[in-house]
């Protein structure tokens, strides 16, 4: 049987893309009603996904900062 291949992706660039969409749900509906599921269902990942990357909302809301912090230096 012929399976399907599977492109890998970067580490780095699904994290980077985690905290882009995390960012806008905290911008548009807030932080304390963004869950990890909210951002994972736009993703089209499982929660778990995300916590392979993030070991809690708490971790993503500090990676943006530090992002928001470096690029305003």
């Amino acid at each position: 049987m012929n399976r399907p291949l599977r492109m890998r992706t970067d580490p780095d660039e699904v994290r980077a893309r985690i905290l882009e969409v995390a960012e806008g749900h905290f911008r548009r509906i807030g932080y304390n009603k963004t869950s990890v599921a909210d951002i994972a269902s736009e993703l089209s990942m499982s929660t778990a996904n995300i916590y392979r990357f993030f070991p809690s909302r708490d971790a993503i809301k500090e990676s943006i900062c530090g992002k928001a912090l470096n690029e305003g230096s």
